[in-house]
Order: C-alpha cells, then sequence, then structure tokens
C-alpha cells in the first residue's frame, strides 16, 4: 500500500538561525592523525626493495653439462671451470674444441639475460676430426640486446643433433647502457614514476578516488619488480626470479602505505581548511 501522502523535511530559514545555535568545526569534527609516519615506512620499504636488489636472493646458474674438463674453450676460457668468461660481442667469438671434444660439425652459442635468451648463432667447426677444431661464432649483430654479466650456453652440434653442452657464465665486455634492455628498463622506470606520481597526487589532494590507490599499489610494485634492472643497468649482476618477486612485494608493501599516507594527508587538507573557514580563530586552531 503507498502512503497518500509524502512528506519532506525542510530546511531552517537562515534568518531563524542565532548564533548561539552554531559550533565551531574543530569541536565536532576531528583532525585526522599525521601521516608522517606512514610516509617513513613507506620510504622505508621503497629503499628496502632496492637495497634487496643491489644485494640478490639466490645467483645464477652455474656452469653445468656434458662437457669434461678442458674439451671447449670460449675465448680461451675453459667454459667448465664456473668462472666468468669474458666475450667481446664486437667480434667473432672464438670457441675451441679439444682433440678430446666430442666429434661436431657445428658449434652453436647462446647467450640469457634476465631469463631471456634472444642472442644465438651457429657456426662451422674447421680442422681435421681427433685434432684441435675452432668455431667463429659471430653474434655482433645481436650485441645490442645483451651486456654486463650473461648466461651461456655452447652446443656441440654434429648433423643438427646436440653430442655435447655446457651452459656456464659469461661477462660482456660492451657498456650495458647502450642495450635495448638497459634503454626499456629506464624508460618503464621514468613511465612508473610519473604514473605513481600523478595517483599520489589525486590523493594527497584529497579526491576520493578508490581507483587511484589500486593504480598506485600497482604501479608500486611495478617499480619494485624493475629496481633489480635498474641495478643490473648500474652494474650488479643480472637478478634471478625469487629477487624480482621479493622487491615487486616491498614495492606493493610500500605503495600501500603510500595511499593511506596520501588519503591521510588529504583528511588533514580538508579539516585544516574547513577550519580556516571559520574565521582567525579557527585559523589560529588549527
Amino acid at each position: 500500500m503507498r502512503p497518500s501522502l509524502a512528506l519532506h523535511t525542510k530546511g531552517v530559514a537562515l534568518a531563524d538561525v542565532v548564533a548561539a545555535d552554531l559550533v565551531p568545526a574543530r569541536d565536532v569534527v576531528d583532525a585526522p592523525p599525521p601521516a608522517l609516519l606512514l610516509i617513513l615506512v613507506a620510504l622505508i620499504l621503497l629503499v628496502g626493495a632496492f637495497a634487496l636488489a643491489a644485494v640478490g636472493l639466490g645467483s645464477p646458474p652455474a656452469s653445468s653439462g656434458t662437457l669434461a674438463a678442458a674439451q671447449v674453450q670460449v675465448t680461451s676460457a675453459d667454459v667448465t671451470e664456473g668462472s666468468l668468461v669474458p666475450i667481446d660481442l664486437s667480434k667473432p667469438v672464438v670457441v675451441g674444441l679439444s682433440s678430446t671434444a666430442p666429434a661436431a660439425d657445428h658449434v652453436r652459442l647462446t647467450l640469457c639475460l634476465l631469463g631471456l635468451c634472444k642472442v644465438e648463432a651457429t657456426a662451422p667447426v674447421t680442422g681435421p676430426t681427433g685434432q684441435p677444431r675452432v668455431g667463429l661464432v659471430d653474434v655482433g649483430s645481436k650485441r645490442y640486446l645483451v651486456a654486463g654479466r650473461l648466461t651461456a650456453r655452447v652446443d656441440l652440434l654434429r648433423g643438427g643433433q646436440i653430442v655435447g653442452h655446457e651452459q656456464f657464465a659469461a661477462r660482456s665486455t660492451q657498456s650495458r647502457l647502450l642495450t635495448a634492455p638497459a634503454i626499456v628498463t629506464i624508460a618503464l622506470l621514468l613511465f612508473l614514476l610519473a604514473y605513481a606520481e600523478s595517483s599520489l597526487r589525486l590523493l594527497w589532494r584529497g579526491r576520493r578516488i578508490p581507483s587511484a590507490s589500486v593504480s598506485l599499489l600497482i604501479v608500486s610494485a611495478a617499480i619494485g619488480a624493475v629496481a633489480p634492472a635498474l641495478l643490473w643497468v648500474l652494474g650488479t649482476d643480472p637478478p634471478v626470479v625469487v629477487t624480482i618477486a621479493a622487491c615487486a612485494g616491498l614495492g606493493a608493501a610500500a605503495g600501500l602505505l603510500g595511499g593511506f599516507a596520501a588519503r591521510r594527508a588529504g583528511r588533514r587538507r580538508r579539516y585544516r581548511r574547513l577550519v580556516a573557514g571559520e574565521g582567525p580563530a579557527g585559523a589560529r586552531a588549527s
């Protein structure tokens, strides 16, 4: 059954309001607590993500494979020793096979960075069977895709089939700053920082936009994940997956607390404007 009469409460006429009916806003609205502590904790978490990226968790895979000691050398370094093998990608890489190495007609060299194996080249082996032989693998056309410490693999091929292989740690002599991964990492970090600043500015101004908090959390996690790659550009070893995941977690935590801090700071700004609008007394109270 519908009501036959709708009653609406009318507002109070301004002429009927007296000064005794009014109370200062600061007496009925509590000031939000300061955001300084949240800001400090968020900064500590963000710095911790970069510190963890510099130290790293775990280590790149060590030398492993089917080759025996001294059977294969890359740039005169035994790939089974476990030491860093220096590689100059601007010239063909010399892969030497001893007389005891498996009989092969081609050698293949693969270079991996940050888990991506985008550099690969194959070269024929020259020299008589049963004698020391050599293959010149030219990866110069792809030298801008990798740099610094790398995970490398050499495969001995015969008739297209692998007859021996070894994975080892290598180090490129080229500058990291001139590679595509370094340029992409720096550009991505600048984009993420600009996006995070935009989200923080919205929250800091007191805007109640839930999407700003969510985007700040996601972007902060991405900044943490990019931190190991940035440190690699500056000279550290390439990160492993566990380091990237841990840094992303710290970045997400920093973004979460940063969003709380920005929203709290925005509420304090609104409170100050509200109190300041009451007049000199309210302004002094703020």
